[in-house]
């Protein structure tokens, strides 16, 4: 499944074709016309969301709802984002301060991160892994996990940390187009949310 596709309703499914361009960099080396390659890419990514997934489609759309339903009830979160070691300090605080902001839209008290991160609150994570080929620009894949405390349904008793929500997206460019995707993200938690609520 591609990991983009994990909540059917996201708005902002990225189907860039810059960087499906960019991956392909070397044939503009050999003199292969590059519009014609992005052309390919977009028709392969269109025949592929025309056939049914393994699971079905019923089963993926019921996995997101799953997903949704597990929002419900979270009052209090702690927040982190996690970057490489090229965009770390100033430039990943900058971008914690966004998504904190963001996220109080919501009826959600903001925990300090020394006071969430003990594994008994829920927390959502950020990350952004940079990838820079020789050509072309870099490429960043986000991805924003939801961590909370679950008990296993086969033995009460026991309880684990488990990732019970989760969205992602690929981009390319800056630090300002990597802080547009990530706050893409918090408005696809932000809805999600929303939507787990005005079911319930």
């Amino acid at each position: 499944m591609l990991e983009w596709l994990s909540s059917p309703v996201s708005p902002r499914a990225p189907r860039e074709e810059s960087w499906a361009l960019s991956i392909m960099g070397p044939c503009s080396q050999t003199g292969f016309p590059r519009a014609l390659v992005g052309w390919v890419i977009l028709v392969g990514l269109l025949s592929a969301l025309t056939v049914d997934p393994p699971c079905g489609w019923a089963a993926l759309f019921e996995e997101w709802r799953h997903q949704q339903e597990t929002l419900h009830g979270i009052q209090t979160l702690w927040v982190k984002v996690r970057m490489g070691t090229v965009l770390e300090g100033p430039t990943r605080q900058r971008l914690q301060t966004d998504v904190e902001r963001a996220l109080r839209v919501l009826p959600i008290q903001l925990l300090p991160e020394q006071e969430g991160a003990s594994y008994e609150q829920p927390a959502l994570i950020i990350e952004v892994m940079t990838v820079k080929p020789r050509l072309g620009s870099a490429v960043h894949f986000l991805t924003a996990r939801l961590h909370q405390p679950v008990l296993l349904k086969r033995q009460a008793s026991q309880s684990a940390y488990a990732v019970t929500w989760k969205g992602s997206t690929v981009g390319e460019g800056g630090l300002e187009r990597i802080r547009e995707k990530i706050l893409s993200l918090v408005e696809l938690f932000i809805h999600d949310f929303r939507q787990a609520h005005a079911t319930q």
